[in-house]
């Protein structure tokens, strides 16, 4: 017997729960300091789901088949309905971290020496984040002055990036990591031809996986890859999870970037 497949949209801080109708969603997401974007379609909903969902700042987006997974969280920077057929379509558009990159300002005059290390923890909390993922060997670098005003996420991208560090934010928290952290080792999503199409070799140095879908899996986790001719521990760099629930489909295309650790062909 096929297990159904469930989503869910829930409106934080409150007992809103959306379910039980048929949805589509498109969820894209990268290691990059753009925000990671969703679109969700919610078909034939009540004119209180419409006002419940267009009247909220921000959404989280469940999946899954047994247990719900948190598969998005984000800002809501539109809602609207179009004809579809007989059909009435509500369009959902959410941006990780919208209000954090586009509505916060900081103005903090560093009049004495100041790490950079300093300046990436006060633009995390100006912009209202917390970090959940953060590098053992973050670089650094000491100023004897800085001014950070403005957008903290510009200045956190301009401290960042000449230090080579990799920041971005997936589901409303923080990741500070960099190329040559070890890779984790433990409770690995294991990709292999039971579960995924084989590998497809970018000349870019990038390899994309087909994958079942796979809710819970975010750009810098790592997966361990089973493939002839592919194998090893390789960092996630993107991902790309599509499908609905009236159809039980639903897919996560997984973008790697090939490292050292991995085997390949």
């Amino acid at each position: 017997m096929s297990k159904t497949f469930n989503l869910e949209i829930r409106i934080p801080n409150s007992d809103i729960i959306i379910n039980n109708i048929d949805m589509n969603f498109n969820i894209k997401k990268n290691n990059k300091p753009e925000n990671n974007t969703a679109e969700i379609v919610l078909w034939n909903i009540s004119d209180t789901n419409f006002y419940n969902l267009n009247s909220s700042s921000e959404l989280e987006f469940y999946a899954g088949y047994d247990n719900l997974i948190l598969a998005f969280k984000g800002g809501v920077k539109s809602v609207y309905k179009k004809a579809a057929d007989c059909d009435i379509a509500v369009v959902v558009e959410l941006a990780d971290g919208l209000s954090a990159y586009r509505d916060v300002k900081m103005n903090i005059d560093y009049r004495s020496s100041v790490s950079s290390v300093r300046i990436i923890r006060d633009c995390i909390t100006a912009m209202g984040l917390k970090i959940s993922k953060m590098s053992e060997n973050l670089p650094q670098k000491t100023y004897s002055t800085y001014k950070a005003f403005g957008n903290p996420q510009t200045i956190l991208e301009r401290i960042t990036k000449p230090l080579g560090i990799i920041c971005s934010v997936q589901n409303g928290t923080v990741h500070l990591i960099c190329e040559n952290d070890n890779p984790e080792t433990e409770n690995l999503q294991v990709l292999d031809k039971t579960t995924s199409l084989p590998p497809d070799k970018s000349s870019d140095g990038t390899v994309e996986i087909n994958s079942k879908f796979l809710p819970a899996l975010n750009p810098n986790d790592y997966v361990e890859c089973k493939f002839d001719g592919f194998e090893g521990v390789n960092r996630v760099e993107g991902v790309h999870s599509f499908g609905n629930n009236y159809g039980n489909a639903a897919t996560t295309i997984v973008r790697l970037g090939w490292r050292k650790t991995a085997t390949t062909a």
